[in-house]
């Protein structure tokens, strides 16, 4: 008895619920065109309001180029329907109007880099890039301030930006190779100025048993243009074994007034060197000097030798032993 009570209570409820999701539902539906309508008579009306406009600096003076971070936006006060609002909302964010700096002035105010146009003097080229249904009233700001610099040329070393590692029994047998090793920039001299070299695009060519020759774009720096986008590079890889080598010890900055002997004159040096340069590999193409003109090289009646050169084909270099005794005499 209770059960079927309750399964009626449960029926009702459900019914009720049915009927007010059902209103519910009506009602949205005719709130939303209700909306639909508001807003289309609310586009068809004629408005005077202001639209934020992405704008792109044009046709700097020979010799000139924009520098540092030129106004990105100005604002339009308009006049137009609520559709053609609507419209250049969505048109600005893709296609920003063209402002011609030609003619601009320097600020005598400011630095000497910052130059400024009058708005007002632009206004019919602004006005004939937006379409005649639309109508300009005025711009904010009235003046447009921005920095041009001059532009110049400049030859930098191309780097290469390259991660690998070698084969067993393999090694970079000798300098990267990287053609043009150098190339010409061109931009702003507040720019150029600064960069001493340009980098290639950060590659990885994983695991090398060989010479591998690649071609890399370069990484590109805003507003300077390259004489080159890409550059060839080569890097030579062989099989390697080691080898080792009596190389003689050259002492450096000895006072003028002494002598000095080193024990022992030669130190043994231990490294890698590539199979086809093996019977090339001389001691004298290694330098190891004693230098007794830097205080914290010496200690305990010794001196520490130090690797100053070795050729671009041997690897690992290590040598022994790391300090030597000396012997100076005052002549």
């Amino acid at each position: 008895m209770d059960s079927s009570l309750l399964r009626q209570f449960n029926q009702v409820v459900n019914r009720e619920k049915a009927k007010f999701n059902k209103r519910l539902a009506i009602f949205l539906f005719f709130l939303m065109i209700s909306t639909i309508l508001w807003f289309l008579i609310k586009l068809s009306h004629e408005y005077t309001t202001g639209i934020d406009y992405p704008i792109q600096l044009v046709n700097p003076p020979k010799g000139k180029v924009i520098a540092g971070e030129p106004p990105r936006t100005i604002q339009l006060k308009v006049k137009a329907y609520g559709y053609t609002l609507l419209r250049y909302k969505l048109i600005a964010l893709m296609s920003p109007i063209q402002v011609s700096v030609k003619g601009a002035i320097r600020n005598r105010n400011s630095e000497a880099s910052e130059y400024y146009v009058l708005m007002s003097d632009k206004f019919g080229s602004l006005a004939s890039q937006l379409s005649d249904d639309i109508i300009l009233l005025g711009t904010q700001p009235d003046t447009l301030f921005f920095n041009m610099s001059n532009v110049i040329d400049k030859v930098v070393p191309v780097r290469p930006d390259i991660s690998m590692t070698y084969s067993n029994q393999h090694m970079l047998a000798g300098a990267i190779k990287v053609t043009p090793s150098n190339i010409t920039i061109t931009g702003p001299s507040t720019i150029v100025d600064t960069i001493n070299q340009v980098k290639t695009q950060q590659i990885s060519l994983g695991l090398l048993s060989e010479t591998t020759r690649t071609i890399v774009p370069l990484s590109t720096i805003p507003q300077v243009a390259f004489s080159e986008s890409e550059v060839k590079v080569e890097i030579p890889v062989e099989k390697f074994t080691e080898t080792t080598l009596e190389v003689p010890l050259v002492p450096q900055n000895v006072p003028d007034n002494a002598q000095v002997k080193l024990l022992p004159e030669k130190v043994s040096v231990k490294c890698n060197v590539v199979v086809s340069k093996y019977f090339l590999l001389k001691p004298n193409q290694f330098k190891l000097v004693c230098n007794f003109n830097d205080p914290e090289s010496i200690s305990g009646g010794k001196i520490r030798v130090s690797l100053e050169r070795y050729p671009d084909y041997v690897g690992r270099v290590d040598f022994q032993p790391k300090y030597v005794d000396f012997i100076l005499k005052t002549r």
